[in-house]
């Protein structure tokens, strides 16, 4: 038997009778039992990847849990071939990850953080386009970034993005 619909970080005290055609029978000890704190809402923000030929690297923010969420315990980054199921798993305690992709392909990425109350959110998607018998050199990569609104940048390594922020008026 399964119970279902119960609150997080909460106690119950769960007893067991047995019942027949005259009727119940005693109960059984009470049996105490703890759920675990729900995992994080928040997805994994801010990924940041390097795509080198077929090896991707990606980097993203630690995901920070509320008080009434368990703790992360590492991250679960899902990748899957575009319109197929998710075909990969990879387990990280840190939050990055180098992925090695088959060529020929468009490839989606996700990040979930994991905790002892389940997986949390998804982050946005990350695709990936390898090309078949295409092959990019050592020396060539390239960094996206997503920004808050789902869409992505690509810098090259030879461009740098500066912002300063100067005040119109003296201290």
């Amino acid at each position: 038997m399964m119970l279902t619909g119960l609150e997080g970080n909460s106690v119950y005290l769960i007893t067991v009778r047995g019942f027949n055609s005259i009727g119940q029978g005693p109960a059984s000890t009470a049996s105490t039992a703890k759920t675990r704190k729900d995992p994080p809402v928040q997805p994994p923000a801010n990924l940041v990847w390097i795509q080198e030929g077929t090896n991707v690297s990606l980097n993203w923010d630690p995901v920070k849990s509320k008080d009434n969420e368990s703790d992360v315990i590492g991250y679960k980054v899902l990748l899957s071939q575009e319109g197929r199921v998710h075909n990969q798993v990879l387990r990280t305690i840190t939050p990055s990850a180098v992925l090695s992709l088959p060529e020929g392909g468009t490839y989606i990425i996700e990040v979930r953080a994991v905790s002892e109350g389940g997986e949390g959110a998804t982050s946005s998607q990350v695709r990936v386009l390898t090309s078949s018998g295409v092959r990019v050199k050592s020396g060539q990569r390239s960094v996206h970034s997503l920004l808050p609104w789902g869409l992505t940048w690509p810098w090259t390594t030879a461009l740098l993005l500066s912002v300063s922020l100067v005040p119109s008026a003296s201290w």
